[in-house]
């Protein structure tokens, strides 16, 4: 905002004043000269000295009554002089404050626009900061949570592999318990069909065939006591149930073992 100087604006239409109207109305200025210098003591040694020129000179002049009556407001543009410089002062102090309110505006307008843009570069740098940490902390997660899901597949997997063997076990225990059963009841009654040849048979013929079939049934690892474990997957019931813990492969066909089923034979 600029400001034009009143001083310029007025001077324009400033009027001077010149020495032949104030002798021209002498006799008409006097009662206001008199009035004019209380009010302003400059101007009375002026005015003055011009009434001793302005009597010599009346009589030379002979002016019409209308242009004596015209040049009768002249005497009033001294007092409109001093009003005028007050007013024109006036307006000069008036402007200044203006000028300086405006560059006292302009600059704190210029601080509060570097102020915020300071304040927003600090909140920019700020959130940027805040989601910087956001987005390493989320692919942090996503890594955790790929991790995760490779485990539970993995589980998953390892799970099915797991139940897969149980049912295979499972079928193959229940098909040797038939097995067992089956045999079980053969035996039972080749026992009973036998037993009249028995008692024909001399005991030292008896005795020994006891003594074989016992041996058939003898622990294969330490041939003392009575099998009673049956190796998976081979179907051989050929160790007992100290021997289990330490047999990892079939001592009768040396297949490797994968598991065992207690069988109670009595």
């Amino acid at each position: 905002m600029s400001l034009i100087p009143p001083s310029m604006a007025v001077e324009a239409h400033h009027l001077p004043l010149f020495p032949s109207q104030l002798i021209a109305n002498r006799d008409l200025t006097a009662n206001t000269v008199d009035n004019q210098t209380g009010f302003n003591p400059l101007y009375s040694t002026v005015i003055a000295t011009t009434t001793a020129a302005a009597a010599a000179a009346a009589d030379e002049y002979s002016l019409p009554r209308k242009r004596l009556r015209d040049l009768s407001f002249t005497p009033s543009l001294t007092g409109n002089d001093i009003s005028f410089l007050f007013q024109q002062h006036q307006l000069e102090l008036d402007w200044l404050i203006a000028k300086h309110v405006d560059e006292v505006v302009t600059e704190l307008g210029e601080r509060r626009r570097l102020f915020m843009k300071q304040m927003v570069a600090v909140v920019e740098e700020k959130v940027a900061r805040w989601l910087k940490s956001k987005e390493e902390e989320m692919e942090k997660m996503k890594k955790l949570n790929m991790a995760l899901e490779e485990n539970v597949k993995s589980l998953c997997l390892e799970n099915q592999i797991w139940r897969e063997l149980a049912q295979s076990n499972e079928a193959t225990a229940n098909a040797l318990r038939r097995n067992i059963k089956h045999l079980l009841v053969r035996g039972k009654m080749n026992e009973e069909s036998n037993e009249v040849v028995e008692d024909a048979e001399s005991c030292c013929e008896g005795e020994s065939t006891r003594e074989s079939m016992r041996g058939l049934q003898l622990c294969k690892s330490c041939h003392g006591n009575e099998s009673s474990v049956l190796l998976l997957p081979c179907r051989h019931l050929c160790i007992c149930v100290d021997c289990c813990l330490g047999v990892d492969v079939c001592p009768v066909c040396n297949c490797k073992r994968i598991g065992s089923i207690n069988v109670n034979l009595s």
